[in-house]
């Protein structure tokens, strides 16, 4: 599928979340992490090598949550790996927390 369509489909998630090496700071991430809710569906785009084009991201920045994975930059396969882990990481402490 197309960039367009995946963003699309993509968007019909409850939290969509946009890895972005030009993000600023952690602190989107945090709040976006944190305002998942048990049950919600989740989709992530992944930029391919050379990350996102300026354009894709003015795409979908007011449909989902364009969010950093910090200062370093990282590989397609290790990106993917990087959001799940701060994902399950956030969803096991709510968990603990209820």
């Amino acid at each position: 599928m197309t960039y367009k369509e995946a963003a699309a489909y993509a968007a019909e998630c409850d939290k969509c979340l946009v890895p972005y090496e030009n993000a600023k700071g952690m602190q989107a991430t945090k709040e976006a992490l944190a305002s998942i809710k048990k049950g919600d569906s989740i989709s992530i785009i992944i930029g391919p090598e050379g990350g996102f084009a300026e354009e894709e991201i003015a795409l979908v920045e007011d449909k989902m949550q364009v969010i950093s994975l910090g200062k370093r930059i990282l590989r397609t396969d290790t990106a993917g790996i990087t959001v799940m882990s701060l994902l399950m990481m956030e969803l096991e402490m709510a968990e603990e927390e209820q």
